[in-house]
C-alpha cells in the first residue's frame, strides 16, 4: 500500500477502533510518503518528488489538527 491509502484506511478506521490506533496508522503513513518522495528523488524524478513532499506536508499538518485540535493557527515553517 502506498501512503495515501494507509493513511485512507486510518480514516476508516481500525480494528480496535480506537484514536491511538487510527494515529499510530497515520505516522507509518506519513513515513510511507516520505519514502515514496525519497524514492522519486533518487530516480531522478524531482517534479514528482516535490509534489509528493507536498503531499506529506498537508497530511503533515492533517495530523497536527487531529492531535492538537485547539491550536487553529495557520501552517508555518518552524526553524528546525
Amino acid at each position: 500500500m502506498c501512503g495515501k491509502e494507509i493513511w485512507d484506511a486510518a480514516e476508516k478506521g481500525t480494528k480496535t477502533g480506537d484514536t491511538r490506533s487510527a494515529n499510530l496508522m497515520r505516522f507509518y503513513a506519513l513515513g510511507r510518503m516520505l519514502d515514496e518522495a525519497e524514492t522519486s528523488a533518487l530516480t531522478g524524478c524531482d517534479i514528482e518528488a516535490a509534489e509528493r513532499l507536498r503531499e506529506l506536508q498537508a497530511h503533515c499538518e492533517k495530523l497536527i489538527a487531529v492531535l492538537a485540535p485547539e491550536q487553529k493557527k495557520r501552517p508555518r515553517l518552524v526553524a528546525a
